[in-house]
């Protein structure tokens, strides 16, 4: 009965490994500024741009990117009062789905400072069953001058998909508990 015991408890630890492992998750994103209904937002002589991503694979739970902002062509000037950018997650696997997060500009911006920030409304969601998140700075992501960082700001989060093998591996061991508890009650 021990030999049964010892070969299903090496069975299940040489199994749970691979099911417990990360699931792979594919999206895109787009962005859109609310004044011109693209991704460019005129600035002065330039524009500010938002660079989506076409196709994006990672395994959660992972750091992520949602895209990036160039305000290196932007000219100098003051964003215009009200303006929003909408960011769209599109996913495509392990199952599809899109979701929205808004966010509000505010400052001026020239090629050599900035105070230009840019605060997401919602920072949590969901697309079937991936838990997305954007790490926003407190008071927002500040958009660099092009004499910072070459004028690019990442916007960056995590995505998480609970793990099945989570609730596998807790139900194996709560099983494999009561199985040896009523062994033992049997014995005595």
């Amino acid at each position: 009965m021990k030999f049964i015991s010892v070969v299903g408890l090496s069975l299940a630890a040489t199994a749970l490994p691979a099911v417990l492992s990360a699931a792979a998750i594919t999206y895109s994103t787009t962005g859109i500024f609310s004044t011109t209904g693209t991704d460019m937002l005129p600035i002065g002589t330039g524009n500010l741009v938002f660079d989506g991503l076409v196709s994006n694979t990672v395994n959660a739970p992972s750091n992520i990117s949602f895209g990036t902002f160039d305000a290196s062509g932007t000219g100098a000037g003051p964003i215009s009062s009200g303006e929003t950018f909408i960011l769209t997650i599109t996913q495509v696997s392990p199952t599809s789905g899109t979701a929205a997060a808004s966010a509000t500009l505010s400052g001026s911006i020239d090629p050599s400072s900035s105070s230009v920030l840019l605060s997401f409304n919602n920072t949590s969601f969901n697309i079937g069953g991936t838990d997305y998140t954007i790490a926003q700075p407190a008071g927002g992501y500040p958009i660099v001058p092009a004499s910072s960082n070459k004028g690019l700001v990442t916007i960056e989060g995590t995505a998480a998909v609970p793990e099945p093998g989570t609730y596998l591996g807790i139900g194996s061991g709560l099983a494999l508990m009561a199985i040896g508890s009523r062994r033992r009650r049997t014995r005595a």
